[in-house]
């Protein structure tokens, strides 16, 4: 089952073409991984795949989807107390025992009252699963 196809699938910003007609697709069980050296666009392909950047050319995902995207790095302000709890119920609010749950899965078992500002990396990305 197709999942996301891409076609020609192109994107411009300041006037420089970064994705020139790409073309591209996702097959349910697959595992993909976009490697490239720096600058080569593969941030702005994930960007453009979930519709967070705009791009021509055609590009279809199964109705329904839901893309998520983990960043290689996310700055949060430490002054700004938040945890982990709280930040896990943006923009909505879910059950505590679902959070704890997938915590747990992601081996961050009872996190939920730390800052976010006090993870370590590993840790912030393990919490943005």
């Amino acid at each position: 089952m197709r999942l996301i196809t891409a076609r020609g699938l192109t994107v411009q910003a300041g006037g420089e073409t970064i994705l020139d007609h790409v073309d591209f697709q996702i097959d349910a069980g697959e595992i993909v991984t976009i490697v490239g050296p720096n600058g080569s666009g593969k941030s702005t392909l994930l960007g453009a795949l979930m519709g967070l950047r705009t791009a021509s050319g055609d590009l279809v995902r199964k109705e329904g989807l839901r893309v998520g995207y983990v960043p290689q790095k996310l700055v949060i302000e430490s002054s700004m107390p938040m945890p982990v709890l709280d930040f896990l119920n943006l923009p909505r609010r879910h059950p505590r025992t679902e959070i704890a749950q997938v915590l747990a899965q992601v081996g961050m078992q009872g996190a939920e009252r730390r800052q976010i500002s006090t993870l370590s990396g590993g840790q912030l990305q393990r919490v943005l699963l």
